[in-house]
């Protein structure tokens, strides 16, 4: 898997002594079997494989048993936030696949994560509460549509050498958003609330509790969950991918939190 780096490092004959470096080095890059991709099975296999690796693409992990790990995780947070999810992901990588985009793009998942995270977030903006079926219409044009604003910004951004990233999704959700309000009789979403105002002077007490609780939040807030078991499964899905990454994200999760305080 080029894109994130999944190979090995070569080692050269002339560090083989030094083995404690070796070591660390092989521990925190992804391993290559969880980059193997099922070539030869059947399209429904392969399908799965890709949907699962986009999944796990949202916080830039490249392999199905983390984007299965994630899934679960999004199960346990909310049936219908994983049904919406799932939903938007399937359809932004089936019409990947029927616009014929790049096939090695499509199965390392890159097409699907936009899906997914427009679908999350329609569905925590919506103020119409769970398994609200008419949520369905917009997740599925919104995860369609990230694919083809995907594709018309990869060859605008290509020569500048430009990743499209998480931009399709920002477009298309913000465009909803805008396009229906609080009072739409069909897709109402929820009424802005202003942050409270702070006290003055710095009288922010330091809790170590709360403070590693809002670091394990932050992870889980990729996917728009809230609660710490679902967060733990997902910092758990990217340590299986990459302990470096996990460390990674730890930090910049840390440190956004320390400056919230």
């Amino acid at each position: 898997c080029p894109r994130w780096g999944c190979s090995k490092p070569e080692l050269n004959p002339a560090t083989q002594g030094t083995r404690t470096p070796v070591m660390v080095v092989r521990l925190c890059l992804p391993s290559p079997c969880l980059c193997a991709h099922p070539s030869g099975q059947p399209f429904l296999v392969q399908f799965a494989d890709w949907s699962l690796r986009g999944m796990a693409q949202v916080i830039m992990v490249n392999n199905p048993i983390s984007g299965a790990l994630i899934l679960a995780a999004l199960i346990v947070e909310s049936p219908w936030q994983a049904f919406l999810g799932t939903l938007g992901l399937l359809v932004s990588t089936f019409t990947a696949v029927i616009i014929g985009m790049d096939s090695a793009e499509v199965s390392n998942g890159v097409h699907g994560f936009n899906g997914v995270l427009v679908s999350l977030l329609i569905g925590v903006f919506s103020s119409a509460g769970d398994w609200y079926w008419w949520l369905l219409f917009p997740v599925c044009m919104a995860a369609a549509t990230c694919t083809f604003v995907s594709s018309g910004l990869a060859s605008l951004l290509h020569g500048w050498d430009l990743p499209v990233s998480a931009f399709p999704f920002n477009t298309v959700i913000i465009l909803y958003l805008s396009c229906t309000g609080s009072a739409n009789p069909y897709f109402p979403h929820r009424v802005p609330v202003a942050p409270e105002a702070s006290e003055p002077g710095n009288s922010t007490q330091l809790n170590t509790g709360e403070l590693l609780q809002g670091v394990l939040l932050g992870i889980g807030q990729i996917y728009a969950c809230a609660e710490l078991w679902p967060s733990a499964m997902i910092l758990v899905a990217v340590f299986i991918f990459s302990p470096l990454l996990c460390t990674h994200a730890l930090l910049g999760s840390g440190a956004g939190t320390l400056a919230g305080e």
